[in-house]
């Protein structure tokens, strides 16, 4: 595990690869607060998808790790902070068209970091369950496959939104079950896994 090298399994996922905006897009810095390049947060997810074992998954969790993040390597802000580009995950999702059609896919990398949104409202104590519920149900997604990708997504650290969108799609009667319970394995972090 934890290598930095993004090894292509498919025809697809060699096509995603070798497309020069991808491969400019994999030296961006991720995440501010933890330098690491897109790059390394793929492999990380990559890595991660092969630990969950989840063969059902595995191909669409492998494709999303891929096209997820392409966006922050495009997305702009003004001096104050202000976005001022479209928003990273629609930046990843028109860049995903390229390559995939499935429209689940598509949708779940358009938002797929939107339950932090919901998770930060309910902290603050304006946490709208009927905003929550539509949101999830009239999006038409497969919720077993998009939590699945959150608990990748973030398998090098914070799980605290991820959990609370499972189970809170749970106790609202969105989703039938609970991800972490039918896939125990969800909860582990990436840098747990060779303990």
């Amino acid at each position: 595990m934890a290598s930095n090298i993004i090894v292509p399994r498919t025809e697809i996922e060699t096509r995603i690869v070798s497309n020069p905006e991808f491969q400019e897009s994999i030296g961006f810095i991720h995440n501010p607060e933890i330098p690491e390049t897109i790059n390394a947060h793929i492999c990380n997810c990559l890595d991660y998808t092969d630990f969950l074992q989840i063969q059902e998954h595995t191909e669409q969790l492998r494709l999303l790790a891929l096209l997820h993040d392409f966006g922050k390597f495009k997305t702009r802000s003004d001096e104050n902070g202000k976005l001022i580009s479209l928003p990273s995950a629609k930046i990843s999702r028109q860049f995903a068209e390229q390559f995939i059609t499935d429209h689940n896919l598509l949708k779940i990398i358009g938002f797929h970091d939107r339950h932090i949104d919901f998770y930060e409202s309910a902290l603050h104590g304006n946490f709208d369950a009927q905003e929550f519920s539509k949101y999830y149900v009239f999006s038409y997604v497969n919720l077993e496959l998009l939590t699945l990708f959150g608990y990748v997504d973030s398998c090098e650290g914070n799980r605290e939104a991820i959990k609370w969108l499972d189970d809170t799609l749970y106790k609202s009667d969105v989703s039938k079950n609970i991800v972490h319970k039918k896939y125990p394995k969800a909860l582990v972090l990436l840098k747990d896994v060779n303990k």
